[in-house]
């Protein structure tokens, strides 16, 4: 297949003399003709056969005839050069006619000096189909051409002439180029070309003018928009040496101005092309007008300024395995860059960089921002040349130093965001730029004074510092201190897997990546977790803080999936509403849950140890679990915090169980708590006052004494439950001052309502005031209890909160007392009890 191109390239290099000459001929032989005064249509006989042997394919011309006016002259008009069998359609070339003006002296001297050559309106139409073939591959006989020039009647040729052309002129002239197998094409239209011939010497020409188009457009897989343009050029070609050369073209393409030379040398049948293109004094923003339709709407609002320059060199050789080579350099300088994705506008921008067709070197690029500066070094290599080909391979080092507010400006407005800090990084990117996940080679970087706020988040990072380094795909950040509003954080933490999971589903690659995982030593000396992770804390961001902002759609932001753990130690750490001191463990992450274990800290002036896990699967419901062990704990303090009993027992107090709740709202998390535990107390007392203390007061004293405000609590034990909205007693037992012991169970709703029932085993004091006499007295004689020494009275608690009701059960009593009471009896027993 090579070498089938490279014999098609060769090929197509004679088109353009074959086709020139062709035409060439066409007008000298009508010349000769009219030299030798044949008749007109003798003219157009020769014309057309000479042509069509030297091309091998069909050449018509309408008319010919000769004019006198400007000069003598020949004029050919409707003239055609046909397809090769199998292409239908246009013909390869057509124009409209064909004028040569002649010198008349020159001409009786048998020398041709032409005054000028007009070509109108010619036509080119280029073709290859799906399989290869094309339109514009000549034949090999067709360049031999008949070698008969002779005029009818086998009369001799005339002798050589000399041909100069003063001025050669085409006017709206066009090409059409179309390659079906590659589904590309190029179109030129409204060609104008002013150009003289001299031949300074035989078989030597010279050529000088200027060209201007209206439109170039490229279509194909990389379109390009209509390109208007200019050319001045000077050329010269020895038929000797089978050499061009473009000796001078100055253009300007959309805007671009630039000089070009070059040379194509076709000795030993091998064509060879080289150049040189330099463009100085660019107006970058004239390169926008070569970005295709599509991208369009990319470069909306970019501005580029700034003096460009590019040089290049290229050689083209057929026969190579790779045909074109080119070098060259770009630099920009005094650059500037605005677009609406840009945080902010690029206020001097320098840079130089080394290309070829397979790579970019960049040698220097400084960017400055009013946020700091940017600088890039290295190169890109491979870049493809096929639309299969590898991604090509990145090795760049990217230097930063820039105030990190200027970032601000890309969040969503709706974020409401604030953003300061400074950061200064050098990173090295290196790997193929079709993985980003990979690309990332090593970083190094600082971050000072970073404070970040938004709606989402339920407090602000009001400072943050850290060291930052990247290496083999692990991200390590050391030195870190956070500080937020009543917390502060500071440790280290490495993250491994990280990149894949940060970036766009799109550009993280078909292979699902691993979670990233995390290792963490934290040290905290106030860690606030109700204001920092409202989510994370039952119950505890409603009575400190707000619960936490859903995202600007509405949405809970997921929880992030994260695997790893590490320890963490807290001098003071507010949880649930909860001030732990002294506070450390272990936190594991995995499928979304915290699991905290081996725990240790001092709570209520006791100690804590126990675990804890969060589920945050749904950050709309969290679930929470877990274990404990507080020993020596403050009951009071408990109490206030977890129920409504605060200021009314008082003492140490040991507590063990398990708990599990759900919920992000204050009232679902209330109703979901469930709890099983026991507690134990071994000295204590009990302080009433109010409706508490009336009502146990007038109990006691229907007892046969009265209660003072506080009483003493010894060995009391308890089993504690939570289901369903209510708090449960079952088999308290206490020694309540010195008025007995106490056997009470029941429960306590969320909405304030009590039901509690027990015993009081009255102290002997109590029992020998009770039964000496008296109504009581006479109530303890009924039911037979005159002799014993301590008196079991039954209670009953019932009522509010707001408004308890204590009393001696008399359904109890009456019960036990059974058919053996009078009724008189009975009445005066029920208004005891009531």
């Amino acid at each position: 297949m090579r070498k089938t191109m490279r014999k098609t390239a060769r090929k197509t290099a004679r088109i353009a003399a074959w086709t020139g000459g062709a035409l060439v001929g066409l007008v000298l032989l009508g010349l000769l003709a009219v030299w030798i005064f044949l008749p007109l249509e003798k003219i157009k006989e020769l014309a057309v056969t000479e042509a069509s042997a030297r091309l091998g394919r069909e050449v018509t011309v309408d008319e010919v005839g000769l004019s006198v006016r400007g000069g003598l002259g020949v004029v050919l008009t409707g003239v055609a050069v046909g397809n090769p069998p199998g292409f239908a359609g246009e013909p390869f070339l057509a124009a409209d006619g064909v004028d040569l003006k002649l010198r008349t002296g020159p001409l009786l001297r048998k020398r041709v000096e032409v005054d000028r050559l007009v070509v109108v309106r010619p036509r080119l139409h280029l073709l290859r189909t799906d399989e290869g073939a094309d339109n514009f591959t000549f034949a090999e006989t067709a360049v031999a051409g008949t070698g008969d020039t002779g005029v009818a009647g086998g009369g001799s040729a005339p002798a050589p002439v000399t041909m100069v052309f003063d001025r050669i002129e085409v006017s709206d002239a066009s090409v059409v180029f179309r390659d079906a197998a590659a589904g590309s094409g190029v179109r030129l239209s409204g060609l104008t070309l002013t150009s003289s011939l001299n031949p300074p010497e035989p078989g030597h020409f010279a050529l000088a003018g200027e060209a201007a188009w209206d439109t170039l457009l490229v279509d194909g897989p990389q379109p390009l928009p209509v390109l208007p343009g200019r050319l001045a050029f000077a050329a010269e070609f020895s038929q000797e040496s089978s050499r061009t050369s473009l000796t001078r073209g100055d253009f300007e393409i959309a805007g671009l101005a630039g000089s070009l030379t070059a040379t194509v040398d076709a000795a030993a049948g091998q064509v060879r092309t080289t150049g040189r293109l330099v463009a100085e004094d660019l107006d970058p923003a004239d390169l926008l007008a070569f970005v295709p339709a599509e991208h369009e709407e990319a470069i909306k609002g970019l501005e580029l300024g700034g003096r460009l320059r590019i040089e290049a060199d290229f050689d083209h050789v057929p026969d190579r395995d790779e045909p074109l080579t080119v070098t060259g350099r770009a630099a920009w300088a005094e650059g500037t860059v605005a677009a609406p994705a840009l945080p902010e506008p690029v206020e001097e921008l320098t840079a130089a960089v080394a290309f070829d067709l397979a790579s970019v070197r960049i040698e220097t690029c400084e960017i400055r921002l009013s946020a700091g500066r940017i600088g890039l070094q290295g190169g890109i290599d491979g870049l493809p040349t096929e639309p299969d080909a590898p991604a090509p391979h990145v090795d760049l080092i990217v230097q930063t130093d820039l105030d990190l507010a200027f970032l601000a400006a890309n969040l969503p407005p709706e974020l409401e965001a604030r953003l300061a800090g400074r950061l200064a990084a050098t990173v090295t990117l290196r790997g193929a730029a079709d993985d980003p996940a990979g690309l990332l080679h090593e970083a190094r970087a600082t971050v000072r004074d970073l404070a970040y706020a938004d709606t989402r988040l339920p407090v602000p990072l009001e400072e943050f510092d850290a060291d930052l380094s990247w290496e083999h795909g692990v991200l390590a950040v050391t030195d870190a201190r956070a500080r937020f509003p009543g917390s502060d954080l500071s440790g280290r933490i490495t993250v491994r897997n990280l990149l894949p999971w940060v970036l766009p589903p799109d550009l993280r690659g078909k292979e699902t990546a691993p979670a990233p995982d995390l290792e963490f030593v934290l040290r905290s000396g106030r860690l606030d977790v109700d204001r920092l992770v409202p989510a994370a804390s039952p119950g505890g961001g409603s009575a400190t803080t707000p619960a936490a902002p859903s995202s600007p759609a509405g949405e809970t932001p997921a929880m992030p999936d994260l695997t790893g753990g590490g320890t963490v130690s807290v001098d003071t750490l507010i949880y649930s509403g909860v001030e732990l001191t002294n506070l450390a463990g272990w936190i594991t992450l995995r499928d979304r849950r915290v699991e905290c274990r081996d725990l240790a800290g001092q709570v209520y002036t006791g100690t804590v140890t126990g675990s804890a896990v969060i589920d945050l699967g749904d950050m709309d419901e969290p679930a929470y679990s877990g274990e404990f062990r507080a020993s020596r704990i403050e009951a009071d303090d408990f109490l206030t915090r977890f129920t409504r009993f605060g200021g009314l027992m008082f003492g140490k107090f040991d507590l063990e169980g398990t708990y599990a709740a759900a919920g992000r709202d204050p009232e679902r998390l209330r109703t979901s708590v469930a709890m099983d535990a026991r507690a134990r107390m071994n000295e204590g007392k009990v302080v009433t006052s109010g409706f508490v203390h009336a009502g146990l007061n007038e109990l006691a004293r229907r007892c046969g004494g009265r209660l003072e405000p506080e009483q003493s609590l010894r060995n009391l034990a308890t089993a504690i439950r939570v289901v369903d909205g209510r708090v449960i007693i079952d088999d308290l037992k206490t020694r309540l001052g010195d008025l007995g012991d106490l056997q009470l169970g029941g429960s306590y709703g969320l909405d304030g309502g009590l039901d509690y029932s027990g015993t009081l085993l009255l102290s002997e004091n109590r029992t020998r005031e009770l039964l000496r006499g008296g109504l009581a007295g006479g109530v303890a004689r009924l039911l037979g209890t005159e002799q014993t020494e301590r008196l079991s009275l039954p209670l009953r608690v019932d009522g509010s909160f707001a408004k308890p009701r204590f009393g001696l059960d008399y359904e109890v009593i009456r019960r036990e007392a059974g058919e053996s009471l009078s009724d008189q009896a009975k009445k005066k027993l029920k208004g005891l009890f009531d």
